[in-house]
Formats: structure tokens, sequence, C-alpha cells
């Protein structure tokens, strides 16, 4: 499975077949996306600052928002097998659990941020831009 996004919403295709499986139009501006097969949702971060589920099969949404409450997120990625959403992108990183119980009691902020350069890369990944994320099927999940 593959799910991108852009300005023109997003979209997910079947890599095996390389079938369309859905295509949404954009309710939010999706700066960053994790696939949480335990949850069977794509989790998209928003530029307003949550997180929103949409589910793998048909893209509808389906659950959310987890409110990061930093600014607007940036960056999301899945630790403890799945289990729990890492959120990142204003002034802090916050731990989601995804079994339903909410918060985690960790939210680190840093005291200072350091801004250095990034390279430039060929492909775009910016919150302008188009991203994908691709979902690994051939690992086992925790649930």
């Amino acid at each position: 499975l593959l799910v991108g996004h852009s300005v023109n919403g997003q979209v997910a295709w079947d890599l095996e077949t390389g079938e369309l499986l859905w295509t949404r139009p954009p309710d939010t501006q999706c700066n960053a996306l994790a696939v949480a097969d335990a949850m069977g949702a794509v989790l998209c971060g928003s530029e307003e600052g949550r997180v929103w589920a949409y589910d793998l099969a048909t893209g509808a949404r389906t659950e959310g928002p987890f409110d990061y409450q930093f600014g607007p997120v940036r960056s999301l990625t899945l630790a403890d097998g799945g289990a729990q959403l890492i959120e990142a992108g204003g002034s802090a990183v916050a731990f989601w659990r995804l079994d339903g119980g909410g918060a985690s009691a960790r939210v680190l902020v840093p005291a200072t941020i350091v801004r250095k350069p990034m390279p430039q890369h060929t492909a775009s990944n910016s919150a302008n831009g188009p991203s994908a994320t691709k979902a690994r099927r051939d690992l086992p999940c925790s649930s």
C-alpha cells in the first residue's frame, strides 16, 4: 500500500497490482503521513495542529483528532510496534497511545531550537509539495 497527499487531497494505491484504491479531496492541509497498521488507518498531521485518522481501505475519516497543541504538525512516526504515535513540528514532541488511552505522560519541549540549513533534495517532501509513505505489509504488527 502506498498513500500520498498533495494540495489536491489524498490517494492510496495497491503496490502489488498498481490499482488505485481510493482518493479523497483535501479536508485539511496534510503536512505529514504515517500508516498505523494496528489501527487500519493512515494518520494525517495538519497545519492546524491536529492528527486525523483515515481508513486504509476506504479513505473515510475514522478517528481524531489527536490534538497536538504545540503548533503545526510537521512530522509523524510510530513507535512501540505501532502502539504509540510521535508528533513533532511546533515547539515540542508529543507522544500518543493508539490503544485509546490518549496522550502519554511525556512531552518533550526543547529549550532552544537550532536551525541548520537542510541539503537540497530532488524530491519534494515539504508541507507545500507532494509526499508519500509506504506501509510495510511484510513486517509483523503487534496489536
